[in-house]
């Protein structure tokens, strides 16, 4: 078998980039691109050296871990504090899950379908299909944690009732109706809280307020209540309205939190 030096460097150039990148990006790690290519081109070297070293297998796996770990030094540059340590660690913890992982998939591939070695350009199709199956995978871990920062326990009270929601604190939520804080929330909260009344039809249950959105003008119910919110330990209550979402469906939390309650904390 003829192997071309040019072309299996080349290959894993490429092959270490993505992992690097991978890594770092899920690390939340900044990325100097200059840093980053001549990791690759260590990275690439290595892999069409390293075959050809006689060394005993344990001396073969250290050598090859401790190269990894370098692999994943080299972006960071000098690192100072104890925050840059964890984010190097957790860098080079995901680059050897990615490339087990990789390694792994690919593997089993071609041991399914064919009992020889696959040629070079499907191992490179299926290594860029994982690649952006995980990089699509980073960024919604990096999605929920960005809003798992502005999720917070809240208390609505109204009607006699009290129900217990997660909020999420959105700056863009800058509604108001009658001079209060508007809070949108998913249609069941409103039925769980103000049902009985709608249902009989009891008094004033509800106001409407008008709201500009991307498809025009839109008229809302609103609700009156109270809400709790906790941060940091603190309790802060204010009176606010609620009105039914039906975007809130589905997701990690019940409410939209009004960004005035903070102003007015």
């Amino acid at each position: 078998m003829v192997v071309y030096i040019e072309y299996a460097l080349l290959e894993n150039v490429l092959f270490d980039g993505i992992l690097l990148f991978l890594s770092l990006s899920a690390a939340n790690a900044c990325i100097s691109r200059r840093k980053l290519i001549f990791a690759s081109l260590c990275g690439g070297v290595f892999a069409v050296v390293f075959p050809l070293l006689v060394l005993p297998p344990i001396f073969a796996y250290i050598l090859k871990f401790s190269f990894g770990f370098l692999l994943c030094f080299i972006p960071f540059g000098r690192i100072k504090t104890k925050n840059e340590w964890g984010r190097y660690a957790l860098s080079a913890t995901f680059f050897f899950i990615f490339s087990f992982g990789f390694g792994g998939a690919l593997l089993g591939l071609s041991q399914r379908f064919t009992a020889q070695k696959l040629p070079a350009f499907p191992v490179m199709i299926g290594f860029l299909l994982l690649a952006i199956g995980s990089m699509f995978l980073v960024r919604k871990l990096h999605a929920k944690r960005a809003i798992s920062r502005v999720l917070y326990d809240c208390v609505i009270e109204a009607s006699g009732k009290k129900l217990s929601v997660c909020g999420f604190l959105d700056s863009g939520n800058l509604a108001r109706f009658q001079n209060l804080p508007v809070c949108f929330v998913s249609p069941d909260i409103v039925y769980e809280l103000w049902g009985e009344e709608i249902v009989k039809g009891e008094g004033q249950v509800c106001d409407e307020m008008t709201i500009s959105t991307l498809g025009g003008e839109k008229t809302l119910s609103v609700y009156k209540g109270q809400i709790q919110v906790e941060i940091n330990g603190k309790k802060l209550q204010k009176r606010a309205y609620f009105a039914p979402s039906t975007n809130i469906l589905s997701r990690e939390y019940k409410m939209i939190i009004n960004a005035y309650l903070w102003d007015e904390g």
